[in-house]
């Protein structure tokens, strides 16, 4: 195989369940991508029997290959230096007694497994260790140590890009509640994690789960229930729900009432989407029970201070300084009559551009005085006035 060739072998589900149009998943095998120069590269090339997190793979030259003694899996080629899973070795048609019990074994079988990996780093900030980032290391002990002392709503502010969602996989697998119910503001952001939960993040690859650790059992929520007996049904079927706050703020006060009755702790994610009322009746049914916020920046997108208190702030200067934020893009711009305006206006263009594409953006700006911020926010309200721009400094008090 030539160097600069790979192969991949798909990724593989314990089982799939819906209930209705929301569906229960489990991953049995993550998605893996094999450089020419891993083994177990070479022994796929090769058509060579292998092992796989203790259990063993018979490769095949069919698709619906019949598992032989000796053999717990079979892999097939799929075309195009990829490699599938036989079909026969997955659960057709699984029960929900046994879909509970998985549920009830898999937060068992996550006691102690989690170990704290840090990243090492060299000189110029280039990786030499991969593991959990200095801002999500401090995330997580302060959402551990804030746990330890109040059932207050905790607030985690992470800047875009620095790890957020894998402190929220992190924590889950550290406290191993019954039930966490993620909460999301879009339909791409709930598939997105949904998706993120079932395989762990980055946590396997970064060593910070073994490799044999059993995947959490991920519903994804996207419609209503018919009955009361379908929201328990679902809740004890499942380790992680996504949802969205939409979504949510359609059910009566009972059905939420009765979800958060069969859910241990409520991760509210990208929080400053959420409307104060919408949030505020929701988290009224969580009290008493951990509840975490995560968002890039403490405004809602009504202007208003995101509640809770704020646990952990890490601040976009040290996500700069880390090198957390070293892509540029150079945007060449020819309006000299008015600069700050000629700059806003690009970066609305491009702010627009990016939200239409479902990418959850935010534009900052930063000023050298608090009179300078309000100047251009003056501009920013007269540009993108739907987009609430906000002025944050120093001297704002704490609510």
């Amino acid at each position: 195989m030539p160097d600069d060739q790979s192969i991949t072998v798909s990724s593989k589900l314990c089982f799939s369940k819906i209930l209705g149009k929301n569906h229960i998943r489990q991953l049995k095998y993550p998605e893996l991508g094999l450089t020419s120069g891993d083994p177990l590269c070479a022994l796929l090339e090769h058509g060579k029997d292998f092992e796989l997190h203790g259990r063993k793979v018979l490769i095949s030259k069919v698709q619906r290959q019949i598992i032989p003694d000796g053999f717990d899996d079979a892999l097939y080629p799929s075309g195009n230096n990829r490699f599938a899973w036989s079909r026969k070795h997955e659960i057709a048609d699984i029960k929900w007694e046994e879909i509970f019990a998985r549920r009830e074994d898999t937060a068992a079988l996550l006691k102690n497994k989690f170990t704290f990996v840090e990243e090492e780093r060299n000189s110029d900030l280039s990786i030499r260790k991969p593991g959990l980032r200095s801002p999500q290391i401090g995330a997580i002990y302060a959402a551990l140590g804030h746990w330890r002392m109040s059932s207050d709503v905790g607030t985690i502010v992470l800047p875009t890009g620095t790890g957020k969602t894998d402190c929220m996989i992190a924590l889950m697998a550290i406290q191993r509640p019954t039930c966490l119910l993620v909460v999301v503001p879009t339909d791409a952001l709930r598939s997105q994690l949904a998706e993120k939960f079932m395989s762990f993040g980055v946590l396997l690859q970064n060593g910070l789960l073994p490799g044999d650790v059993t995947y959490p059992i991920v519903g994804v929520l996207k419609t209503g229930f018919k009955s009361h007996k379908e929201i328990e049904v679902f809740c004890k079927a499942c380790n992680v729900i996504v949802t969205t706050m939409p979504l949510l703020s359609k059910f009566s006060e009972l059905e939420q009432k009765l979800l958060a009755s069969y859910c241990g702790s409520l991760f509210i994610d990208e929080a400053h989407h959420v409307k104060a009322v919408t949030w505020s009746r929701l988290r009224a049914q969580f009290v008493g029970k951990p509840i975490l916020q995560f968002t890039a920046t403490p405004y809602r997108n009504d202007g208003q201070h995101v509640d809770g208190r704020i646990i952990f702030n890490y601040p976009l200067r040290m996500a700069q300084e880390e090198g957390y934020f070293n892509k540029l893009v150079l945007k060449e711009l020819w309006n000299y009559v008015d600069i700050d305006e000629s700059v806003a206006k690009a970066a609305v263009e491009q702010l627009t551009s990016d939200l239409d594409k479902g990418l959850d953006h935010i534009v900052m700006a930063r000023a050298s005085s608090i009179s300078r911020a309000e100047a251009l926010k003056a501009i920013y309200d007269g540009l993108g006035r739907n987009y609430l721009p906000v002025v944050v400094h120093r001297k704002l008090s704490r609510l």
